[in-house]
């Protein structure tokens, strides 16, 4: 749905909303990111570990996480507005901040619901309720766009995470035995501080090099070379996101069986990794093909083959790395996701803020690759180092 509603965002609006809607879901996901704190991961191995055994356990994670990501949201949406806020959106401060708050808090929800689906296997569960918000949502998106331009993007954006959110949500609280416990969250604080250290903590740190690094860059690029490069930035970099979603969303159920009791972690990741590899090199060939198709959706907004097919090699090396911070979260040593963030965020900042200017949305691709290759070196190092020992 990110992906239909950037594509039709470039269908339907002009260049400048186009920009402008991209910022704000673009500053929405990063403070759902910032928020989030690992609260999919922590779920998905808190269920997986825990849940036949002690369902109540599960539930006050559950509730003592989202309840802190929740907090985190409003606050992070109050640190974001300032940077929205100077866009010309036509929407007011307060608006502004409506909306990332309720998108990201709904995005908070639904990324704790989906942990917590992977690792009590109800994945089944998860793919009825995205089909019914497939047949739902596009169909509702064009209408709104269509009728209200950037207005009714926005209202479309919403209507998006609160079907995900709110069905997921509603789904597994009534028909497993997850509920949610503030009191015996409260008595289980404790446990949830060693879950929160151990895990959260670490896969907070790398989600402030995450979503934010990429939105940050983006104001740069902005700022240098004005909106128009931004959109064409965007619309790639939904390309990107879309062809890694499967991986990433497969990293969740791996995280799941990583995490069982008795599970060969080394033997799965060495699977994991020739797996991925061949996806990422069938994503770097489908990145750079893609660029001969956006032309039939959208005449606003151009994206050429260099900026594709250079973007394409950082499919190949992140979702290498997907398979290596789903094993260093499952072994409880995820601050090896947040060492890693660092060598992929510095390198997108740097090459953004000292290429911007004469290369375009370009500059922040090639960023993305050297971050991603950076990246992938690190994790492999430490991987060896901690075979040798």
């Amino acid at each position: 749905m990110i992906i239909a509603l950037t594509f039709l965002g470039a269908r339907y609006l002009s260049a400048d909303h186009f920009g402008v809607f991209a910022l704000i879901m673009s500053a929405a996901s990063s403070v759902a990111t910032l928020s989030g704190v690992g609260v999919g991961v922590v779920n998905n191995t808190t269920a997986s570990r825990h849940y036949d055994d002690d369902p109540n356990f599960v539930s006050a994670v559950f509730t003592g996480i989202l309840l802190v990501c929740l907090i985190l949201s409003l606050a992070f949406a109050l640190t974001f507005l300032p940077l929205i806020d100077v866009l010309d959106s036509g929407f007011s401060a307060t608006v502004l901040l409506c909306i990332l708050f309720v998108v990201s808090g709904l995005m908070t929800v639904a990324s704790a619901s989906e942990g917590l689906a992977y690792g009590i296997r109800r994945t089944g569960t998860m793919l009825i309720i995205s089909l019914i918000v497939l047949l739902i949502a596009p169909v509702a998106s064009v209408w709104f766009m269509i009728t209200w331009g950037l207005n009714g993007a926005i209202a479309a954006l919403v209507l998006f995470r609160s079907l995900q959110s709110g069905m997921l949500f509603a789904a597994l609280t009534l028909s497993t035995r997850i509920r949610i416990t503030p009191i015996r969250a409260w008595q289980d604080r404790v446990r949830l501080s060693h879950v929160f250290l151990g895990t959260s903590l670490p896969l907070a740190g790398a989600a402030v090099l995450a979503a934010p690094v990429t939105t940050f860059a983006m104001f740069l690029l902005q700022q240098q070379v004005g909106a128009e490069q931004v959109g064409a930035f965007a619309l790639a970099y939904q390309v990107f996101l879309m062809l890694v979603f499967p991986p990433g969303a497969m990293g969740h159920f791996l995280v799941s069986q990583l995490a069982a009791k008795g599970a060969n972690s080394k033997a799965i990741l060495r699977r994991m990794l020739v797996y991925f590899t061949g996806y990422g090199m069938l994503g770097w060939g489908l990145m750079s093909g893609i660029t001969f198709i956006i032309p039939l959706i959208t005449q606003t907004v151009v994206v050429d083959f260099a900026l594709m097919a250079t973007f394409g090699a950082a499919v190949l090396f992140y979702t290498i790395s997907i398979g290596f911070n789903n094993y260093w979260s499952s072994i409880g040593r995820a601050r090896m996701v947040f060492i890693g963030q660092i060598g992929w965020a510095a390198p997108i900042l740097l090459v953004t803020f000292f290429g911007a200017t004469t290369y375009g949305a370009l500059a922040l691709v090639v960023g993305f690759v050297v971050g991603a290759m950076a990246q992938l070196s690190i994790h492999i190092t430490f991987f060896l180092l901690k075979k040798e020992t």
